[in-house]
């Protein structure tokens, strides 16, 4: 993902907390006919004993891209988090232009199918408890056993170990403090207070 210094992300764990925050991404790739496709999923992202990055996720049997996750193939992951647009009036200073605030990570891999059993049934399992809220959640378990064997074989797990790994927050820290707190007030008065909240923190993170 191309960006300017300004706006790249680099941390690594920074990175690995906004996919965990903003978990549900879009995942392209060519098909077996060669055509470009995009599939959208929650991720599980896992950190390695051997320090790599792999992602957990599954998709319906019945979308046929699955058929290209042979763990040769290369695809792209991409995350969004809070976004918004931003007017030159936005700003203190004259002479801004318009411009488009926003959080993105991508992650380039291989995806491959765990194939059917138990290495499967319990990447669905950690995928459901990952989203549900906390201990008093739905839980594959409350299914009777008809209806967990159905859902297993309408579902493909896959992993996919992660090659590249790009974070970005355009966010205005090319712009003075002024203009980035001007602009975020207009955003949090809009309604968009996540996006206003990251611009306040990554400001005052390049202050310390």
């Amino acid at each position: 993902m191309w960006s300017p210094d300004y706006y790249r992300l680099s941390d690594r764990q920074r990175i690995i907390a906004l996919i965990r925050e903003y978990p549900f991404g879009v995942l392209s790739m060519s098909d077996r006919d060669g055509r470009m496709q995009g599939v959208h999923l929650p991720f599980l992202v896992d950190e390695l004993p051997d320090g790599s990055i792999e992602f957990v996720a599954h998709m319906a049997r019945a979308n046929p891209l699955h058929d290209s996750f042979d763990g040769e193939r290369e695809a792209l992951v991409v995350f969004s988090g809070p976004h918004g647009y931003v007017s030159p009036s936005d700003y203190a200073s004259d002479g801004q232009v318009p411009t488009w605030n926003y959080i993105a990570v991508h992650a380039v891999g291989k995806p491959e199918k765990y194939g059917d059993g138990p290495d499967s049934e319990l990447a669905i399992e950690r995928l459901v408890e990952a989203m549900e809220p906390g201990d008093s959640g739905w839980r594959m378990a409350m299914l009777d056993e008809r209806k967990r064997d159905g859902l297993l074989r309408g579902i493909v797990a896959f992993r996919m170990l992660i090659d590249r790994l790009d974070g970005k927050l355009k966010l205005n820290q090319n712009k003075n403090a002024k203009d980035i707190r001007n602009v975020a007030a207009r955003q949090a008065a809009l309604g968009n207070t996540d996006l206003a909240d990251w611009m306040i923190s990554e400001l005052e993170r390049g202050v310390d």
